[in-house]
Order: C-alpha cells, then sequence, then structure tokens
C-alpha cells in the first residue's frame, strides 16, 4: 500500500470521527419540535413493529409520511431494550449521517478522484444542513442518506452506459438501496426518482448497444430496482396515492393559507438554497460561493463534460418540478423540499473550487493554481466549522422548550396556568416537555388568521388573565404580529411587571447567518428563537387590584389545580365550549381581600360542578355543601366577616382519600356586602 494511499485513509477515518462527533455530542439537548413530536411519540408507544407497516396511518395518526425512518428506529430499540430517551430516539438519524459522509466520498472519488471524494465527504462531515438532519428525529436523515447515494449511482451507472459497459448485479444493489432510502424516508424523494428515471431512460435508449441479449440484461438490472421499490410505494396506503387524495380537501386549504401568511416565494427558496447548502450569507461566504461558481462555469464552457451537465440537468429538472408540484400539495417554500439538489449542487460547486478556480487561475497565467485552489478548499471548510459546532448547541428548533419548562419549575408556584400565544403548543409539543409547576393551556384556536380575528383570540387572552391574575403568559409565536391588519400586541408588557427571555443562542446565531434549515427559525421578529415569558408574582396581583379600585376581591391561594376542558379528544374531560376551571381536590385556600379601611361581611359565591362524582366540602367558615355529580351548582358562602386585609378560608375534602372526585370551579365571586349577622 502506497503513502498516499495510507494518508488517505487516515484522512477519511479522520473525517468519518469528526462527522460522529458532530452528530452524537449532546444529542440529547436540543428539545423536540413540532414535526418530530410524531416520532419521541411512537418511540414511547406500544405498539409492533408490524403496525409500523399495515396500520401506519392509524399508529402514526399522519398523513404523507413514511413509516420506514420510524420503524428502524423502534427497531433498535426493540433489539437492544433501550429507552425512548431523546439520545436513543435520534441516534438512527445520526447513523444515518455518518454514512452519508462515507458514501459522499466514494461518489466523490467516482465523480473526479480520491482527492475530491475527500473534500466532498469533509464538506458533508461539516455541512450545518447535513448536521442538522441528522440530530433531528424525523424523516431527512435517511432521506439525504439516499439522496447521495443516488448521486453515487448516477454517475457510477452513467459512466458505464457511455462507456459501453454492461451493467452488474453491484450497479443493480446500489440503485436499489438508493431508491429504496429516497422513495421510503419522505415524499418529496421523488423528485429525484422522476428525474432519475428519465436520465437512465435516455442513456438505455442513447447508449446501449442493440444486441438483445445485452438490452435485456441491461434493461433487468437497470429496470428492476424501480419495479422493486415503487410498485409496493404505489399501493401502500400511506403512500403517494394518499396524499393525491388530499388535494382540494379542507386540509389543503387550511395548508394553502399558512403558505400564503409565510410571505415565501420561489426566489427566497433559490437564496436559501444557495447560502444554507454552503457557508451561509456572510460576506466572506458569497464570495465563496462567487468562486465556486465561476469555477464551476469555467469548467462547464471549457470541459463540456457529461458529467458536469448532467449535475446542470438534475438541479434543474429538480426545483422545476418541484414549482411545478408545489401549487397542487401547497407544500411551504423550504429548502428541505427540495434537498435532492443538494448533493448534484454541493458537488458541481465543490468542484468548481477545487478543480475549476485552479484550471481559471492557470488560464490567467497564475504562479501554482492548485494551491491556490487547495488553500481555498480548506478555507472553504474552516468557514463550516464554527456553524458545524453551533448546530449541536441548539436549545430548541428553535424554541428550547426544555429550557423553558426548567424555568416554570423553578420559579412558579405549582399548578400556574401558563397561557401559550400558539393554541397548538399546549396539546402537542408542551405536553411533551412537561413542567412540574406550570400547567400550559390555550383559550381558543387562534390559527388560522381568519380563526385568530373571528374568536378575537386576544381579547380571550385578557379575559383568561381577568380569572387567572396570577397566571403567566408565554409568546412563543408572536402570532400575526407581521400582519398588518393585526399588528404587534403590547398589552402584556403593561400588564405584567415581569418578563424573562429564553434565546436559542446557537440558533439566532445560524438564523442571521441563513444556515438553519428550519423556516420557523426565519420567523418574524425573532419568534421561536427568542421566546418570552410574563408573570406577575402575588404582591404584584394585589397592587394591581387595589389601583383598579376594587373594594373586595376572592383571590384563589395555595392548593388549587388548573384544568382546560372543551371539544376536543386529548382533553381528560369534555365539554361543548373551551372553558378553563380551578380544581379542588383535598385542600386549597381562597383568600377574601378587603381593601376598605373597615371590616365587612361578604358573600362569596362559586359556581362549580362535580363531573367524576358527588363531592362534599367544608369551609373553615363554617358552611357546608355537597356537590352532585355531572350538576352545575352556584353555592352562596356566608355571610363571612372579614377585616381590611386578607382573610384566608379553608375548603376541604375530609374524603379526598376514599373518592377522588375534583371540584371544578369555574368562578369565585363576592356577592353583595350582608349585615352583621344578629
Amino acid at each position: 500500500m502506497s503513502e498516499r494511499v495510507k494518508l488517505h485513509k487516515a484522512l477519511l477515518f479522520l473525517i468519518v470521527a469528526v462527522s460522529a462527533v458532530l452528530r452524537f455530542w449532546d444529542l440529547g439537548l436540543s428539545s423536540f419540535r413540532g414535526d418530530t413530536i410524531l416520532i419521541l411519540r411512537l418511540a414511547q408507544g406500544q405498539d409492533s413493529l408490524i403496525d409500523y407497516i399495515i396500520n401506519w396511518e392509524a399508529v402514526s395518526g399522519t398523513m404523507g409520511q413514511m413509516p420506514m425512518p420510524a420503524f428502524f428506529m423502534k427497531l433498535l430499540m426493540v433489539m437492544f431494550s433501550l429507552p425512548p430517551t431523546a439520545f436513543v430516539v435520534r441516534l438512527p438519524f445520526a447513523l444515518w449521517g455518518i454514512l452519508t459522509v462515507i458514501v459522499a466520498y466514494f461518489a466523490g472519488r467516482r465523480f473526479a478522484n480520491a482527492t475530491f471524494g475527500l473534500f466532498l465527504a469533509a464538506m458533508v462531515a461539516l455541512s450545518p444542513f447535513c448536521i442538522y438532519f441528522s440530530r433531528e428525529a424525523y424523516f431527512y436523515s435517511s432521506l439525504v442518506l439516499g439522496y447521495f447515494l443516488m448521486f453515487w449511482a448516477v454517475v457510477r451507472i452513467g459512466d458505464r452506459m457511455r462507456g459501453g459497459e454492461t451493467l452488474n448485479v453491484q450497479d443493480a444493489l446500489l440503485l436499489t438501496v438508493a431508491l429504496f432510502f429516497t422513495c421510503f424516508s419522505q415524499m418529496t424523494g421523488s423528485f429525484l426518482v422522476a428525474a432519475v428515471g428519465l436520465y437512465f431512460l435516455y442513456l438505455f435508449l442513447r447508449f446501449v448497444r442493440p444486441a438483445v441479449d445485452r438490452r435485456v440484461g441491461d434493461a433487468i438490472r437497470l429496470f428492476t430496482p424501480f419495479v422493486l421499490i415503487l410498485i409496493p410505494l404505489m399501493i401502500a396506503p400511506w403512500g403517494p396515492r394518499q396524499v393525491l387524495a388530499q388535494i382540494g380537501t379542507e386540509h389543503a386549504e387550511t395548508s394553502k393559507s399558512f403558505v400564503e401568511q409565510s410571505g415565501d416565494t420561489f426566489v427566497t427558496l433559490l437564496e436559501r438554497v444557495f447560502t444554507l447548502f454552503f457557508w451561509g450569507n456572510t460576506l466572506p461566504a458569497l464570495l465563496l460561493l462567487g468562486l465556486s461558481g465561476a469555477g464551476f462555469i469555467y469548467l462547464l464552457v471549457t470541459r463540456r463534460s457529461h458529467r458536469l451537465w448532467a449535475l446542470v440537468y438534475f438541479i434543474i429538472f429538480q426545483l422545476v418540478f418541484f414549482a411545478v408540484v408545489r401549487p397542487m400539495i401547497n407544500a411551504f417554500f423550504e429548502a428541505r423540499y427540495v434537498a435532492g439538489v443538494f448533493p448534484f449542487l454541493l458537488a458541481a460547486l465543490a468542484y468548481g473550487l477545487f478543480q475549476g478556480v485552479p484550471d481559471l487561475l492557470e488560464r490567467f497565467k497564475m504562479t501554482r493554481p492548485g494551491r491556490i485552489g487547495g488553500a481555498l478548499s480548506l478555507i472553504a471548510l474552516a468557514l463550516l466549522v464554527y456553524p458545524a459546532c453551533l448546530v449541536t448547541q441548539l436549545t430548541g428548533k428553535p424554541i428550547p422548550y426544555n429550557e423553558i419548562s426548567a424555568w416554570c419549575d423553578a420559579n412558579l408556584d405549582p399548578d400556574t396556568p401558563v397561557l401559550v400565544d400558539r393554541w397548538y403548543e399546549p396539546w402537542n409539543e408542551l405536553r411533551f416537555h412537561p413542567s412540574s409547576n406550570a400547567v400550559y393551556t390555550f383559550t381558543v384556536p387562534n390559527e388560522p388568521l381568519d380563526t385568530f380575528l373571528q374568536f378575537r383570540w386576544r381579547e380571550t387572552a385578557r379575559s383568561f388573565f381577568g380569572r387567572f391574575p396570577q397566571g403567566a403568559y408565554l409568546e412563543v409565536a408572536k402570532t400575526f404580529w407581521d400582519v398588518p391588519s393585526v399588528g404587534p400586541w403590547e398589552w402584556p408588557r403593561s400588564f405584567f411587571a415581569h418578563h424573562v427571555a429564553f434565546t436559542n443562542s446557537a440558533g439566532l446565531k445560524l438564523r442571521n447567518w441563513g444556515l438553519v434549515p428550519r423556516g420557523d427559525f426565519y420567523a418574524a421578529n425573532t419568534n421561536r428563537v427568542v421566546v418570552e415569558m410574563f408573570y406577575n408574582t402575588r404582591d404584584d396581583v394585589l397592587n394591581l387590584l387595589q389601583q383598579s379600585g376594587i373594594e373586595y376581591y376572592p383571590l384563589f391561594g395555595e392548593g388549587w389545580g388548573f384544568e382546560k376542558t372543551g371539544p376536543m379528544g386529548f382533553m381528560r374531560i369534555q365539554t361543548r365550549q373551551f372553558m378553563e376551571w380551578h380544581v379542588l381536590r383535598d385542600t386549597a385556600y381562597i383568600d377574601l381581600i378587603n381593601f376598605t379601611p373597615e371590616p365587612a361581611f361578604l358573600m362569596l359565591r362559586l359556581t362549580a360542578v362535580a363531573p367524576t362524582g358527588a363531592k362534599k366540602i367544608t369551609t373553615s367558615a363554617g358552611f357546608n355543601r355537597e356537590f352532585k355529580q355531572n350538576e352545575m351548582t352556584t353555592w352562596d358562602i356566608g355571610p363571612i366577616e372579614t377585616r381590611p386585609g386578607i382573610n384566608r378560608i379553608t375548603l376541604e375534602d375530609k374524603l379526598w382519600d376514599l373518592a377522588r372526585n375534583p371540584l371544578l370551579v369555574q368562578s369565585a365571586e363576592i356577592g353583595m356586602q350582608q349585615a352583621e349577622p344578629q
């Protein structure tokens, strides 16, 4: 073995090792985001592996996604009896990310030479785009692996067919594996599959010799993989026909409204493709991108290589295909949806930098152009190192739910209702990132925009804090602030005395450089990357009440729980309308606050219901009441003597340990002041 080969092997080992560190380091750190909750939920569930295949729609509760990535995640957990921790759930996706680096090396070596293979592998190893999806439990890590396998297959099989060589079993096997990962990872893989199918059909008709035995043999090896992979995909109940069935439905119309509100266009998509897939949008990054593009164009014009023109074909075909299909499926203009162009675009610009720039410099009689090209290649890798490290430190994608809940555990009282400004969060993301103190909730649905306006969401939020003044407000999305007819909402900044911001620092830097694959990171006002919490202490609430001129007020104290009910399946208690309740379990307190300088006898009126069984309540003021099951009851307690200041009333269910029936209190009001009892 020559010294050069030994060096190449050592460098490849180093590149793979670096890629492993970047994909495993703090793999469990980041919070799960909206879509990846699906994978986490499946990991925590008890569904069998066979259910993932034959009952995927019921198991996942979703449409338009493939079971394969989740199946392998579950298989790994079952085989090694692994718990559903964040690290374990993301482990197979990280492994696919490492395998992608190795595939990139072999594809690059086949495309040019072993040195270029090392450069391409290093670019993939340090790519923030690739690292991000390798560290996210979703469908794109295996899809990107499929894309690079397909790039390798295109180069290998294309060369052999153009050179008049007979295709062999290894060619068919490589193509089969590439099709498997591309087709069975995510539906957007179909863009590349269509491009590859047409490309191979052209090569077969153009270059395969007319001898019958040759044509039949090559046709079998070339097109059998498509039959083996595409037919099962087309007949599967979770395949493309399920997505096509959604075109024109109410769900599709809702998706369309979200896309329109995003403000993204095909132009913004192209901008992100050329910055996100490479070095970002900083000046050095753009200069390097320009040099790479110039080098590739120079090679394209001077060498007239079929390989280079094939890269152009695969890039343009997929972008045009997406532009045509996107309006039908109402997809966002997300770069990940056209990630099939990534291997081809990366190969084009990497080769333009690696080979094209030196050739261009040599044309202008520059001395040592090869060394300049090598130096530029090292600079290209160096520009990726810090962003690559930042991806490993993302606390959320983009919302740092774990950090938010940890703060609530440390700073809020038990059972504090926390109203979230985006209604999906409490019953999806935050349900899987729970707090021991906060009870995350919403008032009414507030998406899409028509629903937000119809339900007058901001008015419902103000009303909520009128009933739960000690609750907190979590502003994760600044919902519809960027819509001119809605605008910013400054009320929380005046109503609440305290404020804390949770900043996804790594996400903020990557956002500013255009190096995060998820569109959520780029939302207006840096919402989601910077999340704000507003809250009042008990003393703040008392000051607000006193300043309002109220003379008497019943303030719920310690011991009360919180319950959200409504007409949605995930709610423990179903009601026709969305409602919020104070919950009495065994013992809780109500403070009757007398803001006047004189004693007073007051009536306390509670409106409550016992939904699961009768409940008998005794009070420290000497009054008792039994609530029948499922019967809304108004209880006038009093008269109760109150002195100026805080007067604590205890409510107790002495039979709680025998029958744990909660009492849901809808409201507590002060009745008319009563004369002193005789």
